[in-house]
């Protein structure tokens, strides 16, 4: 079978997409045509086969001890990965296996913590997976900690001399688009006090990015 990376760009892909397999960290090509998500993935997942890779085959390279050097090709690669397992569980959960859902989030959490790797907006589709797998304490707690994360940051660039300022606009701009969408996600499962939460700390922060 022929198999594409799913770190090549999507310009090599040559019009594919719509016969893609995830099954890992690769797509395979196969002879059927597929509906392709609204939401910039490529490709269907099979659930059976990715599962298996991620939970029973996969090294993960000792990610979660903490005796490894990331570098920065290495922290890039997680972002693929935990986006996979998001996408994993997600279909999981569409399939009605809920349980395999949890058990694939909690693998991710598992093999690449935050002490090692920092969470970053590539955690939120881990939150939105727990949220919608029931998992509500689990997703709260991401999302607190994603909102913690961001704000920190936003703190800081704020602080920073306008001449400093100005060069971070880019990351300023992403900041408040996670902080955005994590209240408007608290928000759609009911969350109610969490999203008020969030949304009164964006409100302050935006103010202050409009100054």
């Amino acid at each position: 079978p022929i198999y594409f990376a799913v770190t090549v760009g999507d310009d090599a892909y040559m019009n594919l997409e719509p016969y893609f397999q995830l099954e890992g960290l690769a797509y395979r090509v196969i002879p059927a045509r597929f509906a392709q998500p609204n939401d910039g993935q490529s490709g269907r997942v099979n659930t059976d086969l990715m599962y298996k890779n991620v939970m029973e085959k996969f090294v993960w390279g000792g990610m979660d001890k903490g005796n490894i050097y990331m570098d920065e090709n290495n922290i890039r690669m997680t972002m693929n990965l935990r986006n996979n397992f998001a996408r994993l569980a997600d279909q999981l959960m569409t399939e009605g296996k809920k349980d395999k859902a949890v058990k694939a989030l909690d693998k991710c959490i598992k093999v690449m913590p935050e002490k090692i790797i920092a969470y970053n907006f590539f955690m939120m589709p881990v939150a939105d997976a727990y949220y919608k797998a029931g998992e509500i304490d689990k997703a709260n707690k991401l999302v607190k900690r994603l909102v913690e994360i961001y704000k920190d940051d936003l703190e800081y660039y704020f602080s920073l001399r306008p001449e400093l300022s100005a060069t971070v606009d880019q990351e300023k701009q992403q900041a408040l688009s996670v902080l955005s969408r994590l209240m408007m996600m608290t928000k759609s499962y009911k969350q109610d006090a969490l999203s008020k939460e969030i949304e009164k700390d964006f409100g302050r922060l935006q103010g202050k990015y409009g100054v």
